[in-house]
């Protein structure tokens, strides 16, 4: 009973993470029609950044500023040097436009920190642990699951219940229209990738807080995909219910049978459950009738 309480809490917690990195990915899409690619780097390098400029002795809260704020300027110089001239056009030219950037910044990843592993310290992070119903919990991984499902539902209510929420979504579901209502559609896509880039920094911060990163970290953008796509690629919801579901996947497939099969399973689970629901769990249906 303990070895399976564990499992669960270790799942929700790291489901958090996943969730961040999928609202992330989830809003540019919504918004843009562009699924990044990119995301992943866009989330790691401001993590390795701050983590090699605090070993020269940068500030906490500081470095805590300058990741999110460097992941929003590489989001929105992402879009802005880009995909900006994609919008419009077919979803598959932005695709391979992010996969392109993606494998530059690969390269620029691999040439700058190499194989380098970075402990980052931060601030306001509880170091202790706690026990619960018999079993041991980091109160690191409580605080982080608990700031991360925050912001997940705080994104959650601004997209679905205030002005701006429903400005991004009528301007991915029709921008010529939405600009004709008077809203500023180039304001909502620069303002969407710059708020996903500082989502993804904040979740690549929430995965530093209790691991240690370096540049293999990037795959944990892959690893949201098949929250996203489980969810429904265009539904904030799905993204974080998704994220929910393979963070305990995925800590089950890890505890009982171990950590070498956690991407098949995770990707064949995702296969099965889209032969039934092909969008996702949340995602538009569409209908076509001939």
């Amino acid at each position: 009973m303990g070895l399976f309480l564990a499992c669960v809490i270790s799942g929700i917690l790291q489901g958090g993470t996943f969730a961040l990195v999928s609202l992330a990915l989830v809003l540019v899409f919504r918004s843009t029609g562009t699924f990044n690619v990119a995301g992943g780097e866009v989330m790691i390098i401001p993590i390795l950044a701050v983590a090699m400029w605090q070993k020269a002795g940068l500030a906490g809260w500081l470095g805590v500023i300058i990741a999110l704020t460097l992941g929003a300027l590489l989001s929105l110089g992402l879009f802005f040097i880009v995909l900006r001239h994609t919008i419009g056009g077919d979803h598959m030219i932005g695709f391979v436009a992010t996969l392109g950037v993606a494998a530059v910044m690969d390269a620029v990843i691999s040439l700058w920190f190499g194989s380098n592993r970075y402990d980052l310290k931060i601030p306001g992070v509880p170091r202790g642990t706690i026990r619960f119903l018999g079993i041991g919990v980091s109160e690191a991984d409580i605080a982080v699951g608990v700031v991360a499902y925050g912001v997940c539902i705080t994104m959650l209510l601004v997209m679905q219940y205030t002005g701006l929420g429903i400005r991004i979504r009528a301007t991915g579901q029709m921008a010529a229209l939405a600009s004709q209502r008077g809203i500023n559609v180039r304001s909502i896509y620069y303002g969407c990738w710059a708020l996903a880039g500082a989502l993804g920094a904040f979740a690549g911060l929430s995965y530093a807080a209790t691991n240690i990163v370096d540049s293999n970290t990037v795959v944990l953008g892959l690893a949201a995909l098949p929250a996203i796509i489980l969810g429904g690629l265009d539904s904030f919801t799905g993204a974080v219910v998704g994220g929910l579901i393979i963070g305990l996947f995925q800590a089950f497939l890890t505890t009982y049978i171990g950590g070498q099969y956690v991407t098949p399973g995770t990707y064949t689970i995702l296969f099965l459950v889209l032969m039934v629901w092909p969008s996702g769990l949340f995602g538009s249906r569409i209908v076509e009738r001939l």
